[in-house]
């Protein structure tokens, strides 16, 4: 199992344009996978997608 935390960065709105995210993804041992900071939307998306396939 793989668990991917998504938060949205500091002082990033939503009404003021498309926000940016801090992401990281952990595998049951609790090894950290992956890790993005300030990543766009469609990183986020691409990064469940990739992980989903695993």
């Amino acid at each position: 199992m793989i668990v991917i935390g998504v938060d949205i960065e500091p002082n990033e709105s939503p009404s003021k344009g498309e926000p940016h995210y801090a992401v990281v993804a952990i595998n049951e041992k609790g090894e950290l996978i992956e890790k993005s900071e300030f990543a766009p939307r469609s990183r986020v998306i691409r990064l469940a997608w990739e992980m989903k396939a695993r």
